[in-house]
């Protein structure tokens, strides 16, 4: 069984800084791409296999994506799931258990409101980089395991650099990190201008600010693809990659009514009238300015949309709050 020493006295202001530190360091591991340095990789998934107590992997496949990683390890397992059987659930679980049971519930209380809350919101990158991280920095704060744990953990850290692996008894599943990775300011998976993952095979990823999004959102947003598409956030996401005073203006939209914005001060907001055929369903479109200035001094714009017997533009921002247009027009100003 795991032992753990526990820690009870309050973080220092300096240790806390280091929280912040270490976390963008293994934000930085979990977001890099390019080659993997597959020896220091290879060596870190046999000593995985060590410390769980099983064999270590006699054949070593790498892959160039975790699609390719998928498929590979589908067809190995097919062909040989009379001899053997898959270890990924057996080996998270020994760590899991001897480090997340007991550990976890010593430490949760001391470390959750604040080395948690750091390393929590980390990408999930680079395999399980983000739990990983938090054991290990717990680790630099005095807390001490036993080597079993010590040994697993630093194990799973050396393959940290992967990206998506399979383990097997007799054999392995590798798989290189991606060549290409953007995100938003938020960290959300993003690109407008190609794919926001994309591998050396080919494979690839295209994603609208969290949301995956076909190819086309991002390379090619027309009227009438943005029409036919079911799926109303993808709509969305297409218009947003157009931009909607282009959308506008390509989709012949009607102007219904416009006015200043009350509730932000030197703006405008248009209320348009969506065509059935363009939308899919009869709806008006509000057309708003961000109320915050975003990251490069840009205020961006955005639509909305509400039922298609809006009247007024007031009125459609304020049923956006719940609010009718004169309750919207004397609401708290935006400051």
């Amino acid at each position: 069984m795991s032992t753990a020493t526990r820690r009870t006295d309050p973080f220092t202001p300096a240790e806390l800084e280091g929280i912040a530190d270490y976390r963008a360091v293994s934000m930085a591991r979990g977001l890099a791409t390019g080659p993997t340095d597959r020896p220091a990789a290879e060596a870190g998934v046999r000593a995985a296999y060590r410390t769980a107590g099983f064999v270590e992997p006699k054949l070593i496949i790498w892959m160039d994506s975790p699609l390719g990683g998928a498929f590979a390890a589908a067809v190995l397992t097919d062909a040989l799931k009379n001899e053997g059987g898959q270890l990924g659930g057996q080996l998270r679980g020994q760590l899991r258990g001897q480090l997340g049971g007991q550990l976890r519930d010593q430490l949760w209380g001391q470390l959750q409101g604040q080395l948690w809350d750091q390393l929590g919101s980390a990408m999930w990158g680079q395999q399980e980089l983000p739990w990983l991280a938090f054991y290990a920095h717990a680790r630099r704060l005095g807390v001490t395991y036993d080597a079993a744990s010590n040994g697993r953990l630093d194990a799973l850290l050396a393959t940290a650099d992967l990206s998506w692996w399979w383990p097997y008894e007799g054999f392995v599943v590798l798989t290189d990190r991606p060549t290409e990775l953007h995100h938003d300011q938020d960290g959300r998976l993003h690109s407008g201008a190609g794919p926001a993952i994309a591998y050396a095979d080919g494979w690839s990823v295209w994603a609208w600010h969290g949301l995956r999004v076909p190819e086309w959102v991002v390379t090619d947003p027309t009227v009438e693809r943005i029409g036919a598409e079911r799926n109303s956030e993808i709509r969305r996401c297409a218009i947003e990659s157009m931009g909607w005073p282009e959308f506008v203006h390509a989709a012949g939209l009607e102007l219904v009514d416009e006015a200043d914005d009350p509730g932000n001060p030197g703006q405008r907001i248009g209320l348009y009238d969506v065509p059935e055929q363009v939308w899919g369903d009869r709806v008006r479109v509000l057309l708003c300015v961000n109320g915050t200035v975003e990251r490069g001094g840009i205020r961006r714009r955005f639509g909305l949309t509400v039922p298609a017997d809006t009247k007024t533009a007031l009125a459609a921002a304020g049923w956006g709050y719940g609010l009718t247009g004169e309750q919207y027009a004397t609401a708290a100003r935006r400051t």
